[in-house]
């Protein structure tokens, strides 16, 4: 679901570009640091195609000095939070956000997402990317200080 803003402003992802049409096993999963390409130019709606059925890629929110690792991380404009124990909701997530005046511009169901267990991502775009790892340590330490709930791999820098 995509939140109103307006669909000029363009953001810079690293994405893998094979489509998935479920969750990867750990074979799959040790390609994808070399399969992550810079794509420049995307727009919020573009994004939520991207990362949506039939697409799914997967996609870091940061740029890269070659290939994606934390100590060649160079920048950020895109954070998320990953939610996949059923133990918020997305109104939930959304209503503690809001306490900030933070409102995330997307947020998408992951694989094995089940009316019994809620599975999902938000995501937040950044006026301006982050280029200090500090305040990109500062931004996620927040996040999941706020969030207990949030799955907790997904805060470093790749």
């Amino acid at each position: 679901m995509i939140n109103n803003v307006s669909d000029e402003i363009k953001y810079e992802i690293t994405i893998d570009p094979r489509p998935l049409e479920f969750k990867p096993d750990d074979d799959y999963i040790k390609t994808i640091t070399s399969n992550l390409t810079r794509l420049t130019g995307v727009t919020i709606s573009e994004f939520s195609k991207l990362v949506s059925p039939p697409n799914s890629l997967t996609w870091s929110g940061a740029i890269y000095d070659g290939t994606r690792s934390n100590h060649k991380w160079v920048r950020q404009s895109a954070f998320a939070l990953d939610f996949d124990k059923g133990l918020i909701s997305v109104d939930e997530v959304y209503s503690r956000l809001k306490e900030f005046d933070i409102l995330p511009q997307v947020w998408y169901t992951s694989f094995n997402n089940s009316p019994g267990l809620r599975k999902f991502r938000v995501v937040m775009f950044l006026d301006n990317p982050v280029t200090d790892i500090r305040l990109h340590v500062m931004i996620y330490s927040s996040l999941f200080h706020l969030f207990p709930e949030a799955d907790t791999g997904c805060k470093d820098q790749s």
